[in-house]
């Protein structure tokens, strides 16, 4: 018996055969380590193929051609492939008497849709202007979807719903459109002039969606953030895939721990999200390309005093100052986020839970500065490691206090 499996691309293109002299498997050219056939399999008349690690580029007709003392007899098959991803919905800045709303996924395939909907629904009556790009090398589509909401009425909660066109699979993203804060942004937007001052309530509103809406423009420019095993305080116990450290229970000793991320930014935007949970002490930030040299191998005996640029905790009180006194007024942070935006010369401090700045500080614009993470001492259980949070397309991380942001360590 011989088997032969064929794709066709402008003509049939053998990707793997099999003959029962002497059992010869052998994948086509190009199919290495690709394919996989079941010859145990073959006596009860399963001549089945398995592709493996599944790219755009494999989708199209495939036969199955056998020929054996019996005769020849062939089968063919279509094999079509979609792909879908998260789809992420975020504020950007208003503009005119409108809101704007930005909506992107990345990795789809075929070219997929998008469309803007209500809570029941009904699309909105503003035209969004979208656009979809395809990569050349990977073949998958990127999605790009902007609207502006008129603060004419309660629109209520707004959805951006990505649909394959293969099988109809959905993501969607949604928003909270409320009239508070449709209000608060329409007073926003008005002359100066027209804004009671002697309205604190209104002064108190206006400040909160400013602030909401600059972190939510923040989490537009997340970045994976990787730990460097190499650059790291031996006396620290790094999470697997770099994502966390914690202090080593039988190291009580006051020298700094750092770990700092493999990568650098330099004049340029990045931002980040690091679970501090119930830890007493902690400090996270950015270091100079110098001073991250400096902590390789845990060579400095205290924390350096030049090239960091940082929040912290330690003894019950925040720091920088203003930090400690912005969070005495806010709910505890559990969830940091950091936004550096390099080309500004600007390392800004969120408190994600409660969606509001902790503390803004200057840093350089022109060098490369590093992420690091410096848990405070264990307490013998290890229960206060530093997490950093992979990126999250949810649009209120209010909720999310209880399920905090990776628990797989």
């Amino acid at each position: 018996m011989e088997l032969l499996w064929r794709k066709y691309e402008s003509e049939y293109v053998i990707i793997h055969s099999y003959t029962d002299r002497g059992n010869q498997e052998l994948p086509g050219r190009g199919y290495k380590d690709q394919t996989e056939l079941f010859p145990h399999e073959f006596i009860r008349g399963n001549l089945s193929l398995k592709l493996k690690s599944l790219k755009v580029k494999e989708a199209g007709w495939y036969q199955c051609f056998v020929k054996s003392a019996e005769g020849n007899y062939e089968a063919r098959i279509e094999l079509k492939i979609e792909a879908t991803a998260p789809v992420r919905i975020f504020v950007t800045v208003p503009g005119g008497s409108g809101l704007g709303l930005s909506c992107k996924s990345t990795g789809w395939f075929p070219e997929p849709t998008v469309r803007w909907v209500t809570q029941d629904g009904q699309t909105l009556a503003m035209e969004p202007v979208t656009t979809i790009t395809q990569d050349k090398q990977q073949q998958l589509y990127t999605v790009e979807s902007h609207i502006t909401v008129l603060g004419g009425k309660d629109v209520g909660e707004i959805r951006c719903i990505v649909q394959n066109s293969l099988t109809g699979t959905e993501q969607h993203s949604a928003i909270e459109l409320g009239a508070k804060e449709k209000a608060a942004n329409r007073k926003a937007e008005q002359e100066a002039a027209l804004l009671d001052k002697d309205n604190v309530e209104l002064h108190k509103w206006k400040e909160t969606l400013t602030e909401e809406l600059a972190i939510r423009r923040a989490r537009s420019y997340w970045v994976t953030i990787t730990l460097d095993p190499s650059h790291q305080h031996p006396e620290l116990i790094m999470f697997k895939h770099g994502q966390g450290v914690q202090r080593r229970p039988s190291f009580l000793g006051p020298a700094p721990c750092i770990a700092v991320g493999s990568s650098g930014f330099a004049s340029q935007r990045a931002y980040w999200e690091v679970e501090v949970g119930d830890g007493k002490d902690w400090e996270l930030g950015v270091l100079s390309e110098d001073t991250r040299d400096q902590v390789i191998g845990g060579e400095v005996e205290e924390r350096p005093k030049e090239g960091v640029w940082a929040l912290g905790r330690a003894a019950g009180q925040y720091h920088p100052p203003e930090a400690d006194t912005r969070l005495q007024t806010q709910e505890k942070a559990v969830i940091i986020g950091v936004y550096l935006e390099g080309e500004e010369g600007k390392l800004t401090f969120y408190n994600v839970v409660q969606m509001a700045l902790i503390v803004a500080i200057p840093v350089p614009d022109s060098e490369k500065l590093y992420p690091f993470l410096s848990p405070g001492p264990a307490g013998g259980d290890g229960r206060d490691p530093l997490r950093l949070c992979p990126p999250s397309n949810c649009d209120f991380p209010q909720q999310l206090v209880q399920k905090r942001c990776n628990k797989d360590v």
